[in-house]
């Protein structure tokens, strides 16, 4: 059947379900922006907690967005067919890039224009000054040239969202069957372009939060547990959709199948990477190396650290290892949601030690393995899910 004969069918839900979706969101946003405000309010400290969490929340559903969209390459470069009815599920949720652009706004800001309250050390001239590291990695770590990168990538994501979902809709009015052969004939640069970004985006935004420390393999360990959650997220609306009947004609059990293998595929990926960087810094035993992973060994970090492995590796893996579980939508719809969260607390073990690390520098060894979770945490993730769900719940609606 070609696209200009495919029929028009509600993609997800009714009406009222649509009506119920967009007031939980818009709720949802509004508990974001109270948190913001409260955070801005409680003073510099507050603030800089909060920027953190919004840091975790611009890079949780960014990641997600930027590598539905990757996804999406991928099917084109491979030329798959079995992926055709269910390819408006990544498109859809890609549709956040372009609000992913504005939401860096802030980030960037807050590097160049705040140097009191900024969360990178490496935007603090007088830090730099004193810090012989810093001032060596001042060519690369400064404002301007950060808001700079950051600005191409977020550009050039939106740029390669607008070219392959364009052709996408176009061939839906159409019927063109050129627009898919564009698509195709584009993936390959795009997949490479994709590559060199988003690596570079996880060192300038979240690994220079702690600058002392590196990793070459961390844009790799970064796109692992955002393209995990992407698939789990695919994994999540189809069996929604299968349980409901909906595109009953165009998405079978092997469709569900599929997503399940690389989803098992994509967690022992991800495993493999979190272990080989920690194996290669705990084998060299470089003191600005290993530091990264001694902070988070110690006091109450260390049961972060093992839930994350527990909760984003050994259940998914033992859940999705039989051909059964992959197939039933009940089964594969817990595990989905389960990685959902686990990325969630996988960018939390990343992100959140720099506060436990500030906290430590100005109130001392006291609050050492502290773990900075409350109503701030919640509030402003919830707020940024609120965003999201807004967005491609939109795309949902107006996209068969």
């Amino acid at each position: 059947m070609s696209v200009a004969q495919t029929p028009i069918i509600p993609f997800v839900g009714t009406t009222s379900f649509h009506q119920r979706a967009r007031l939980l969101s818009l709720a949802l946003i509004a508990l974001g922006i109270v948190t913001a405000a409260l955070a801005a309010w409680l003073g510099p400290e507050s603030f800089q907690r909060f920027m953190l969490n919004y840091v975790l929340g611009t890079t949780y559903f960014g990641g997600i967005a930027i590598c539905s969209l990757f996804f999406v390459m991928l099917q084109h470069v491979s030329n798959a067919g079995w992926s055709a009815s269910i390819r408006r599920i990544p498109e859809n949720i890609a549709s956040f890039l372009p609000v992913l652009a504005v939401l860096m706004l802030p980030i960037m800001l807050n590097a160049a224009y705040s140097p009191h309250f900024s969360i990178y050390h490496w935007a603090h001239e007088g830090v730099v000054a004193a810090d012989p590291i810093l001032r060596g990695k001042a060519g690369w770590l400064n404002p301007t040239a950060f808001s700079i990168r950051v600005g191409i990538y977020v550009t050039l994501w939106v740029l390669l969202y607008r070219y392959f979902i364009g052709n996408s809709r176009k061939q839906d009015e159409t019927g063109d069957v050129r627009y898919t052969l564009k698509n195709k004939s584009l993936a390959p640069i795009g997949l490479v372009t994709f590559g060199l970004s988003i690596s570079f985006f996880s060192f300038d935004v979240i690994m220079s939060l702690q600058p002392h420390w590196f990793s070459t393999m961390f844009g790799v360990y970064f796109f692992a547990g955002a393209f995990v959650t992407v698939l789990a997220l695919i994994g999540l609306v189809l069996a929604v959709l299968r349980t409901n009947g909906v595109l009953r004609s165009y998405i079978w059990a092997d469709h569900q199948h599929d997503i399940g293998k690389f989803t098992l595929g994509f967690v022992v990926f991800w495993a493999y990477i979190w272990f080989s960087q920690f194996f290669l810094i705990w084998y060299a035993n470089i003191p600005e190396e290993t530091n990264f992973f001694l902070f988070r060994a110690e006091g109450s970090w260390l049961f972060v650290t093992l839930l994350l492995l527990f909760v984003q590796f050994v259940v998914p893996f033992f859940a999705l290892l039989s051909r059964p579980s992959k197939r039933n939508p009940m089964i594969f719809g817990s595990v989905a949601v389960l990685l959902l969260v686990a990325h969630s607390v996988d960018l939390f073990w990343q992100i959140k030690p720099i506060y436990t690390l500030n906290q430590v520098h100005e109130l001392g060894p006291e609050v050492h393995g502290a773990i900075p979770f409350g109503w701030m945490e919640v509030g402003s993730f919830l707020g940024f899910a609120g965003l999201f769900a807004f967005v491609v719940l939109r795309q949902f609606e107006r996209r068969s």
